[in-house]
């Protein structure tokens, strides 16, 4: 979204939402239950505050970084080029600067008392 203002990509921009429009709507579902599993009682109210700080970075990062616009437009580009495949399976080859400041997450799966497979 900070992308489509601050780019002029507007066109792009509403291009890849209604391409995706399912996968966005349910990855935004899934972010919002995280928030509310993690606290009952401010989770909506901190889904919103995540998403703002979001969008304020990314605002920030659009004014510092020089090549900003032109990464924004490439991956309109690659986003749109490739809509036939889930949005999923597009984010995974992206990268962002964000990537390179977090640790991955280990994942951690619930067990059976059985193995699988016997």
């Amino acid at each position: 979204m900070v992308a489509a203002f601050s780019c002029h990509a507007i066109e792009r921009y509403n291009n890849f939402v209604t391409s995706y429009q399912k996968d966005l709507q349910a990855s935004d579902r899934s972010l919002q239950n995280f928030f509310r599993r993690l606290n009952s009682q401010t989770g909506v109210a901190d889904y919103h505050s995540f998403k703002t700080r979001l969008a304020n970075n990314s605002s920030i990062q659009s004014i510092r970084d020089t090549n900003y616009c032109a990464n924004a437009q490439t991956t309109f580009d690659a986003a749109l080029t490739n809509s036939k495949r889930s949005l999923p399976v597009f984010l995974a080859g992206q990268t962002t600067a964000v990537d390179d400041a977090f640790s991955p997450c280990q994942i951690v799966t619930a067990s059976t008392k059985k193995p699988l497979g016997r």
